[in-house]
């Protein structure tokens, strides 16, 4: 994997957990449907790193 792919992977990642962080810290009781897409979401940029690997 190039050094720009695996940037652009992190920076990715980052920012899913930055939006994660952002909903545990401002929204008192988010939805399971909320949370549980933006777990699958963090999984399908992980897969995505390693396929690229």
């Amino acid at each position: 994997m190039d050094q720009f792919n695996r940037f652009q992977i992190t920076e990715e990642l980052e920012e899913v957990f930055d939006i994660l962080v952002y909903w545990a810290a401002h929204l008192k009781n988010p939805s399971w449907t909320q949370l549980s897409y933006m777990v699958l979401e963090i999984h399908s940029i992980a897969a995505m790193s390693a396929e690229v690997e």
